[in-house]
């Protein structure tokens, strides 16, 4: 049983997602293997959270980023609505963000199954996942140094991680949650227990387990271009440099970039950040 992450089923939901074709091919390949999707209420409501989050944050800067800067942004929201505007020039954010409105069809299409238990509920508020929560940004914050795993995101981690655990006990053991955090797997159940696996696993990892299945259903002259795009977004410099929060700035001033050159606004951005010392 896999329990999808947010930051897995993102791109599981928007076909132009660089990682899409990594989760089509897991999907096909648990449907040969008899694995279960799965995708917790929890889950869903942190992915509407970060759904509202990035179509406000998205309509307010959108006019900031030149078209030259746009490659350079983090957000897969922003870079997937670049690539629709060039089918459909005059798609809105509202138009574009509609599809992530009701994600259920989606899900039902892709086989995932969506679980709601009242222990979400119960355990969100317990010392137990208060600090476990804690223990996530810090391992989260060893390997990203210059990033912050925000409170919301880590207790939803926090319960998951909990959540898996307790179901590994019910399911012989085969159960884990599959992410893009790549410091979730150093969570271990508790030193008790007999499985001692870790309760996350990355989705290259099981692209990497799951490819002899994939070959065999003849994509293997994809499978190779597949696994190699998820682990380079794994273990390779980020291409991308700026965050859209870094323009949020502009917006509130209400100084229209987009038509400056792509230089200077990228030059403006980094001195704001590193010279003024101003949180973006």
């Amino acid at each position: 049983i896999l329990y999808l992450d947010t930051n897995v089923l993102i791109p599981a939901l928007e076909p132009r997602a660089h990682l899409h074709r990594s989760f089509v091919a897991l999907s096909r390949a648990c449907a040969q293997l008899d694995m279960s999707l799965r995708v917790t209420t929890t889950t869903l409501e942190e992915f509407r959270g970060v759904v509202v989050y990035q179509k406000d944050l998205i309509a307010k800067v959108q006019d900031e980023i030149p078209d030259k800067t746009g490659p350079k942004v983090r957000s897969l929201f922003f870079q997937a609505l670049r690539e629709a505007r060039v089918e459909n020039p005059g798609l809105s954010v509202d138009e574009f963000f509609a599809s992530f409105e009701d994600p259920q069809s989606i899900l039902d299409s892709l086989g995932v199954e969506v679980v709601d238990d009242p222990w979400f509920e119960e355990a969100s508020g317990t010392t137990e996942i208060r600090k476990l929560a804690t223990v996530v940004q810090k391992e989260y914050k060893a390997l990203h140094p210059d990033q912050v795993k925000r409170d919301r995101a880590a207790t939803h981690d926090a319960l998951m991680i909990t959540w898996v655990e307790r179901q590994r006990s019910e399911a012989d053991g085969k159960v884990w949650l599959a992410t893009l955090d790549t410091s979730l797997p150093a969570f271990m159940p508790d030193k008790g227990a007999a499985d001692r696996r870790p309760l996350a696993i990355t989705l290259d990892a099981l692209l990497q387990w799951v490819s002899p299945i994939v070959s065999r259903q003849g994509a293997d002259e994809d499978l190779s271009e597949i696994f190699s795009e998820a682990l380079r977004q794994q273990i390779l410099p980020n291409e991308n440099f700026f965050d859209l929060n870094d323009f949020l700035i502009f917006a509130e001033l209400e100084c229209s970039c987009r038509e400056l050159p792509a230089g200077d606004v990228e030059k403006c951005i980094q001195y704001l950040g590193t010279k003024a010392h101003v949180d973006l």
